[in-house]
């Protein structure tokens, strides 16, 4: 069932061109990456260059849009595929939906599609985002407890995205995360006093706190929390 219409399709077009032009932004960057580690001698064996440019293509979906090649002794190229390019191009703002329930509506078919892709993704990006592993419980209140705890973080994850949506529709709450890691956080012990030190972070991670409204990235110390509790 292909669930296209004409305004959907330009909103859908829109948005994906724009994930379709970050993607190929990132992809690209790890492909210099690679070539500036031929150029500069560090990579060398012809297999090993395949093997790191193939690394590079698997992040942020590259093989869709870029071709490499190896040419002679150390000479890595990598360019813009046209044919994949313009097959990727071909499929932005369409959508086709397969359902085996014969009661479900076309109408009815799309709601519930996107709820459900929706917290499957979000599970799933959330173990990615906080780089969590495996964890086997063996009691059934830890297994609940686990829920739990994933389940209020994607509420937040979900509320950030909402936020963004606004004010950064480039970014999602991914992006924000992992912008946010450049805030870095250090602590100097001057004559027996400490004193912290925060870093304002990059580029994408002022522009994070500007759209949620957040002057003050100082973490909270006792002292700071005791004043606030009197206030």
């Amino acid at each position: 069932m292909d669930f296209t219409n004409g305004n959907a399709g330009i909103r859908g077009t829109c948005y994906e061109e724009a994930m379709r032009q970050r993607s190929m932004e990132r992809a690209r960057q790890a492909l210099e990456k690679v070539a500036a580690a031929v150029e500069a001698g560090r990579l060398k064996d012809q297999a090993k260059i395949g093997a790191r440019a193939q690394r590079a293509l698997s992040q942020h979906h590259g093989y869709r849009y870029y071709s490499w090649e190896v040419e002679g002794r150390g000479q890595f190229r990598f360019f813009e595929d046209p044919d994949k390019l313009q097959a990727e191009m071909g499929h932005e703002g369409k959508y086709i939906l397969k359902t085996d329930d014969a009661e479900l509506t076309a109408a009815d078919a799309v709601p519930a599609y996107k709820e459900l892709s929706t917290v499957e993704w979000g599970f799933r990006d959330l173990k990615d985002v906080i780089e969590g592993r495996p964890i086997y419980h063996q009691r059934d209140e830890r297994v609940e407890a686990h829920i739990f705890v994933a389940t209020l973080a994607l509420f937040l994850k979900r509320t950030l995205d909402h936020q963004l949506a606004a004010a950064l529709p480039e970014l999602s709450s991914t992006d924000a995360f992992a912008a946010m890691k450049s805030i870095g956080i250090a602590e100097l012990n001057l004559n027996g006093r400490t004193t912290r030190l925060v870093a304002g972070g990059g580029r994408d991670a002022r522009r994070v706190l500007a759209a949620l409204g957040i002057k003050d990235i100082d973490p909270p110390t006792p002292e700071k929390r005791r004043t606030e509790r009197q206030m």
